[in-house]
């Protein structure tokens, strides 16, 4: 089973928030640490906005 430093249901959250969230967290990790991101929508959209930002 995977180690993740942050997972992350984003789920629970409203629908504007939700990019925010996962962003931050994301831009929390250190170099090496992974991430679970438990989302229940289609994620290439946000593929696409982590290659534009990061």
């Amino acid at each position: 089973m995977p180690n993740f430093a942050t997972s992350l249901d984003i789920r629970i959250y409203e629908k504007g928030d939700k990019k925010d969230i996962i962003f931050k967290a994301f831009e929390e990790l250190t170099l090496g640490e992974t991430m679970e991101l438990i989302n229940d929508h289609d994620p290439r959209p946000l593929y696409q906005q982590f290659i534009l930002n990061f």
